[in-house]
């Protein structure tokens, strides 16, 4: 049995559950493509529902993923294409590739400008760009200053206006009397706020207050989901809901094209709480980066036998860091 949705229906996940009446309980099917192939049991009874996820940041109002390969954009509102192709995207499949596009201001070799301005604001960048590497652009402004990310990092920021009306919103051509250049795009999102420098900079915000099922929703920008492996892991938090992990439950976060966590040497950091039932004599897992066999880095608790405690973050079969609890 094929189920599919409509392909702009991003942000959908599809769930199953056994029974309907009562409190059923629902575990995920498929999260992020627009259909599944069901194989029904012919013994029991199998119940789906096509369920929206809430928006992961206040304020979203379009994001455009352009993984069609062909056609239009059907992520959201409809987009047309002019002096565009389909080309290798930086998250997921497709992006667009512009003949001249996005406006960049190079006054030298090695050196360039972002600009971001209106009638009365003019935010300019200074960044190296290197040719075939992607980077990720942000754009703010809060009704009073105008802000430049690059990366997540702050480059620039100016005081002033800018005027918008209810005409089109253009991605590539000239503006703002400079050249353009040619290139691709990916992953357009689009807010009715302006994101804090904290938004900008956060990769996923995972606070485990579902309440039940496996889902594990992540509330920033980068709308990173996750699944727990057990239906019945909620507990007490710190603060609301907690997820209660150990030998019969695990989490997993998605990191694919480096989403959340980047690539190998670049910096990064993390943060949560953590309640031990017990401390065991021994090692305990806390998070790990890995496939199932090899570990790139793993966060951990260990115990000796005089039940002195040491939190170790290490990479490979070096200890990175050592911290005594005891």
């Amino acid at each position: 049995m094929l189920l599919s949705w409509p392909e702009w229906a991003t942000n959908w996940v599809l769930e199953e559950s056994a029974q309907l009446p009562g409190p059923a309980q629902w575990a995920p099917v498929s999260a992020g493509t627009s259909s599944a192939r069901i194989s029904p049991s012919p013994v029991t009874n199998g119940f789906f529902r096509l369920r929206r996820l809430s928006p992961v940041v206040t304020g979203l109002t379009g994001h455009w993923r352009f993984d069609q390969g062909g056609g239009e954009a059907t992520d959201g509102p409809v987009v047309v294409f002019t002096n565009a192709s389909w080309a290798l995207g930086r998250v997921g499949a497709q992006s667009l590739r512009f003949n001249r596009s996005v406006a960049l201001h190079a006054p030298g070799p090695g050196t360039n400008r972002i600009v971001f301005a209106s009638s009365a604001l003019n935010v300019s960048a200074r960044a190296l760009l290197l040719p075939g590497q992607w980077y990720e652009l942000t754009v703010t402004y809060d009704g009073a200053r105008g802000s430049v990310y690059l990366d997540g990092n702050l480059l620039a920021s100016e005081t002033g206006s800018v005027t918008t009306d209810e005409r089109p919103i253009y991605f590539g051509a000239g503006v703002g009397g400079y050249n353009s250049f040619p290139g691709r795009i990916d992953e357009v999102r689009i807010y009715r706020t302006a994101l804090t420098a904290e938004q900008v900079s956060l990769t996923g915000h995972w606070s485990f207050d579902e309440g039940a099922g496996r889902m594990v929703y992540d509330s920033s920008v980068g709308g990173n989901h996750g699944h727990a492996a057990a239906d019945s892991a909620c507990a007490a938090g710190k603060s609301g809901t907690a997820m209660r992990v150990g030998s019969s439950n695990e989490i997993t976060i998605p990191n694919e094209q480096f989403t959340v966590l980047p690539p190998a040497g670049g910096p990064f950091s993390l943060s949560f709480w953590v309640c031990p039932h017990s401390l065991p004599v021994g090692h305990s897992g806390l998070m790990s980066l890995d496939d199932g066999i090899n570990s790139a880095w793993e966060l951990a608790i260990e115990v000796d036998d005089l039940r002195r405690s040491t939190i170790r973050f290490a990479s490979g079969a070096r200890q990175a860091q050592a911290t005594s609890m005891a």
